[in-house]
């Protein structure tokens, strides 16, 4: 809802208190004068926030966040990612804002956008060091970071080594330096005044007063006991919330680039196999089929076997070519064999039914391995033609040598 006047006069005087660069301000003068306190790209999320339906406690606390990242001595005009200029602070990024269902705002037609400071991405001050320093006190949380980092594919258990179960140790805290470094520089969530912290900041000052563990906290790590005793800050409780949602987009995010560089490496070795392997022209082919064959039978090959030979290699040449590619990267993933288990193990052993000695495991080689040169497959059939019409020769020489002989020692 709109603010009263008596809200708007409680905000300017808010605004005023953030320094002395704001020691003036006014709503009036900033709508004249907007790049005096922070810019065009604030001026518009600003009146967003102004016209919204949120409360006024709401309202209040976006247009301090947007305000406060920014000072009229330490600013720049900056390109965004749509080519748009804008005033901002030289250390800082542009970040679009989304709504309840994480699609981008927008008004009169151009993306309302938030900026965050470098190093200020999170709520509680010094919270990277803090976190870094504290976290291998809290085996709970590690592991549940090292689950996450297996699970992903990012590291192994392998390259963990000791350190699992919650044990830290240098490859964890590199991971959690990754996951700050990304947060601060990439991450587009979870920014100051979004939908998701405000609501999260909202939900742990509602819980406070009691001691009930709540799960729906900082659930990442298992939950937490806001225990009145032993009080924790809503800014440190969220930051450790941004870091888990975080990590989980940085851990998604570098699947997606292995992922990707994986396809392209695949591509390239796809293209590289085919460009080693292009099929003779028919031309070269009729030519070598002519010299194999005239050299093992001692004449010349028929048109037609000739072509038969030919048109057998077009048909069968691009399957080979994919058999060839298939095995690359099988071999690269190191699979060559495939593994069959229960009632398809004993079929492919030649039973129709499971025979006695229970669970069983039957293991051959991937069918592209056993594809052969189109070209190969042709000789082996001419050796092979040639070896037949070889036996009938013999056979032939044979029965003739024994009706020459018979015939011989009839006529005396």
């Amino acid at each position: 809802m709109a603010l009263t006047d008596i809200e708007k006069s409680e905000l300017e005087t808010a605004i005023q208190a953030l320094g002395s660069n704001f020691a003036d301000f006014t709503f009036a003068e900033f709508l004249q004068n907007p790049t005096k306190y922070a810019g065009n790209t604030q001026l518009r999320l600003i009146k967003v926030d102004l016209a919204s339906d949120d409360t006024a406690d709401v309202i209040k606390q976006n247009v301090l966040a947007t305000l406060q990242e920014f000072a009229a001595m330490d600013v720049e005009i900056k390109i965004d990612s749509s080519g748009n200029p804008y005033v901002g602070a030289t250390d800082s990024r542009v970040i679009p804002r989304l709504d309840k269902d994480g699609n981008p705002l927008f008004q009169d037609g151009n993306p309302v956008t938030t900026s965050v400071r470098e190093g200020q991405f999170f709520p509680s001050t010094n919270f990277a060091d803090s976190f870094v320093s504290t976290i291998n006190q809290d085996q709970s949380a590690l592991q549940a970071i090292q689950t996450a980092a297996i699970d992903s594919g990012l590291i192994t258990v392998e390259e963990l080594g000791n350190e699992v179960n919650g044990i830290g140790g240098v490859v964890t805290n590199a991971l959690i330096n990754q996951t700050l470094q990304y947060i601060d520089t990439s991450y587009n969530k979870w920014y100051p005044g979004s939908i998701e912290r405000t609501n999260f900041e909202s939900l742990v000052d509602d819980s406070r007063g009691s001691t009930e563990f709540r799960k729906d906290i900082n659930s990442f790590y298992g939950g937490i006991q806001l225990d009145p005793q032993i009080p924790l800050s809503t800014k440190y409780i969220t930051s450790k919330e941004i870091f888990a949602n975080g990590l989980l987009s940085f851990l998604e995010n570098q699947a997606n680039l292995v992922e990707a560089e994986e396809n392209k490496f695949n591509v390239e070795r796809a293209l590289q196999i085919k460009s080693e392997n292009i099929m003779p022209s028919m031309t070269t082919l009729a030519e070598d089929f002519e010299d194999f064959y005239q050299q093992l039978n001692g004449r010349p090959i028929s048109n037609d076997l000739k072509a038969e030979f030919i048109d057998s290699v077009a048909k069968d040449w691009s399957p080979y070519v994919d058999a060839l590619i298939a095995q690359d990267k099988f071999i690269r993933a190191d699979d060559v064999m495939k593994q069959y288990t229960g009632t398809e193990a004993w079929q492919k052993m030649g039973f129709d039914s499971p025979q006695m000695g229970g669970y069983v495991t039957f293991e051959e080689r991937r069918p592209e391995f056993d594809v052969q040169n189109p070209i190969a497959v042709v000789q082996d059939k001419i050796e092979d033609k040639t070896e037949a019409q070889n036996k009938i020769s013999d056979e032939a020489r044979r029965i003739a040598d024994a009706q020459y002989a018979y015939n011989k020692y009839l006529g005396g």
